[in-house]
C-alpha cells in the first residue's frame, strides 16, 4: 500500500498548486507511453524504480518539500502534499474553497470522537471525510495527499507522509505528555482505543465501506 500509495500520488493524482485548477498525467503523453512506470501490468516497484530513475537530479532536490516543484524531465507538474483532513478537510496550502466548494463539514476533535468508544462513528467519519476530499480533489480545489502535520511524532518522517496519502489522517499516537500541546488530535490515552480508531478510520478513509 504505501508503494502503491506513493506511486499514484506522483503520476496519476490533480496537480494542486495554490489556486491553480491543472490536471496532469505524464502517462498520457506520447513521450512515456512506452516507459515501463506508465506499464499498468508491471509491479509497483519496477514502475516505481523507473520513474525515480527518470527524474534528473536537479528536479529530485525540488521534491524534497511539501511545496513541490515541478519536474520537467518527467512532465510533472507542482504539487502540494499539505491538504489537511484530521477532523474534515481543512483549511491548508493544499486545498482552496471555492466555487463548488466554498466549505467543508467540520467534525469534533480526534480526541473527543474517540470518547464514544464507537467504531462505527470512527468508520463513519473516514468515509465522509475521504468522501468530501475526493471530492475537492475531482475540481481541483486539492490534492489526494491528506495529513495531520503532527501525525510523525514517533515515526520517521518519510513514513507520515505515506500513511497520509490516501488517509491516515488521525495521529494514531497515544497521548504520552501533555506538555506536548496537541493531545486533543490523537485518539487519547488508551492504546486500544488509538488502535481501533486508526483501524476503522483509515481503512474506511482509504478504501470506503464495502471495499476492505
Amino acid at each position: 500500500m504505501p508503494r502503491l500509495a506513493l506511486f499514484a500520488s506522483l503520476s496519476l493524482v490533480p496537480i494542486v498548486f495554490g489556486d491553480s485548477d491543472v490536471w496532469s498525467n505524464p502517462c498520457d503523453l506520447a513521450r512515456w507511453k512506452g516507459a515501463k512506470f506508465c506499464d499498468v501490468k508491471l509491479d509497483l516497484d519496477t514502475r516505481s524504480a523507473d520513474l525515480v530513475a527518470k527524474i534528473s537530479d536537479d528536479d529530485k532536490a525540488g521534491l524534497l518539500t511539501n511545496s513541490a516543484f515541478a519536474a520537467p524531465s518527467v512532465n510533472l507538474s507542482s504539487y502540494q502534499w499539505w491538504s489537511e483532513a484530521l477532523h474534515g478537510v481543512g483549511q491548508s496550502p493544499g486545498v482552496s474553497f471555492k466555487d463548488q466548494c466554498p466549505f467543508a463539514t467540520i467534525y469534533p476533535q480526534v480526541q473527543t470522537t474517540s470518547q464514544s468508544w464507537n467504531k462505527t462513528l470512527f468508520a463513519a467519519l473516514g468515509t465522509a471525510i475521504a468522501t468530501e476530499g475526493r471530492a475537492m480533489a475531482n475540481l481541483g480545489h486539492a490534492g489526494l495527499t491528506f495529513w495531520a502535520p503532527n501525525m510523525g511524532r514517533f515515526i520517521p518522517e518519510w513514513m507520515f507522509l505515506v500513511l497520509c496519502i490516501c488517509g491516515g489522517t488521525p495521529c494514531s499516537n497515544v497521548y504520552r505528555d501533555p506538555r506536548w500541546g496537541r493531545g486533543q488530535e490523537t485518539p487519547g490515552e488508551d492504546p486500544h482505543m488509538n488502535g481501533v480508531y486508526a483501524e476503522e478510520f483509515v481503512k474506511h478513509f482509504q478504501f470506503g465501506p464495502g471495499n476492505m
